[in-house]
């Protein structure tokens, strides 16, 4: 178990970092704009509408290939899903691997 437990952290950590770097593709601007979105509903109390504009940004990344934006948006989906789903972490992991 401990050693999941520190698999878990250690990738939930490269998730973070990788999110602090900047994109090349999409315009960083269009970005914050996303995220500062996602930051005014989590504040509303809200974290499946702020999910929402996430899996948005992740679709764009995607398309983009800018792997730091998709990273971040994984590792905020898992954070806000916390807020109301069981097995939050669970799921967070394996939508990680399936990507």
């Amino acid at each position: 178990m401990k050693k999941s437990f520190v698999k878990i952290r250690l990738m939930i950590s490269i998730i973070i970092l990788a999110g602090l770097y900047p994109a090349n593709l999409f315009s960083q601007d269009d970005y914050q704009n996303f995220w500062r979105q996602v930051e005014a509903i989590e504040k509303q109390g809200k974290p499946r509408s702020a999910i929402e504009v996430v899996n948005e940004i992740y679709s764009q990344a995607k398309k983009e290939k800018n792997e730091p934006q998709m990273l971040k948006a994984l590792e905020y989906s898992i954070r806000l899903s916390m807020k109301y789903e069981e097995d939050y972490l669970q799921k967070g992991i394996a939508r990680i691997d399936t990507e």
